[in-house]
This record gives C-alpha cells, sequence and structure tokens, in this order.
C-alpha cells in the first residue's frame, strides 16, 4: 500500500494498492520510504554539513542514493550507514582517494572483502602510528602540567626558562 485516494494539503491520503503482478517492471520505483531523509536532514543525523554530504557523492564516495519522484537524493539506512563510515574514515585521516578505492571495492562486490580488509588494515596502522605520536604529545603536556602544579603546591613561582611556554 503506498499513499494515494483522499486529498488534503495537496496529498493523497487513502492507501491504493500495488499489483506487483500487473506492473511493467520487476523494480518498483518511488513507493514512498517513511524514513527515507532529504540531503539537509542526512547531513543532520550523521554530524556533517550538507556541503560536506554533497562533496561525499561529487568524489564519488558514495554513489546510487535513490531518489523521490521529483529527483531529490532521499538517505535511506543504508546510506546513512555509508556515510558515517565515511566520515568516520576522514575523521581518522584517511584520504580522500583512499576512501574512494575502498567505496570503489565495495561497490565492485563480495569478491573485493579482502582489498577492503587490507585497506582497513593499512589504514588502521596509520591511525596507530598516529596515536602513538599523539600520546607522547599527551605526556610532555601531562609532564609540564605535573611540573607546574608542584610549583604552586610547594608554594614557589618558577623562575622563567628559555623555552618554557
Amino acid at each position: 500500500m503506498i499513499p494515494g485516494g483522499d486529498r488534503r494539503n495537496g496529498r493523497r491520503l487513502t492507501p491504493l494498492r500495488l499489483d506487483l503482478e500487473s506492473t511493467r517492471s520487476s523494480k518498483v520505483c518511488a513507493v514512498a520510504d517513511a524514513q527515507a531523509l532529504t540531503v539537509s536532514q542526512a547531513a543532520a543525523v550523521c554530524g556533517i554539513t550538507v556541503h560536506t554530504l554533497r562533496y561525499y557523492e561529487r568524489a564519488g564516495l558514495l554513489t546510487d542514493v535513490p531518489g523521490s519522484g521529483a529527483g531529490r537524493r532521499r538517505y535511506g539506512e543504508r546510506e546513512l550507514t555509508s556515510v558515517r563510515f565515511i566520515a568516520r574514515l576522514r575523521a581518522t585521516g584517511m584520504p580522500v582517494l583512499e576512501i574512494k578505492r575502498y567505496a570503489d571495492l565495495v561497490r565492485a562486490g563480495a569478491h573485493t572483502e579482502g582489498r577492503r580488509l587490507d585497506v582497513l588494515l593499512e589504514h588502521r596502522a596509520a591511525l596507530e602510528r598516529a596515536l602513538d605520536v599523539q600520546r607522547e604529545h599527551l605526556a610532555a603536556i601531562e609532564a609540564k602540567i605535573a611540573l607546574y602544579r608542584e610549583h604552586l603546591a610547594a608554594g614557589s613561582v618558577a623562575k622563567s626558562h628559555q623555552g618554557d611556554a
């Protein structure tokens, strides 16, 4: 059943019956998905901007987003899951070209799972290296905080040191 029949605010409200055996195509398009979101809604739900979401599409990271009858893109749960994962890869420093490579492998089918795994393993290794560097920076900052707390607790004011920020 899809919306049809009685009208209110220009929309049909009474359900119409779909006879799938009488359709000319095996595909049923333009069936309204109440859960599908507009571009702006999808961007908000995924925590990115509309500009970023459209960029993902232009860059080929996200393709085949279904459209409404009016040609507007509608994002279902499958597309939202993809957008969230792409955003996560970007947030962890994966270059757009590498995400495109990964997305192309996904679209190519299940036989590419081994190569997809390799892409993600390489990214994880790069991310772990970056985290190690960040941990070193954090340790230096923690040491400086401890030094200042020690000075303040002792009531002493350290003399200014060259290179002390």
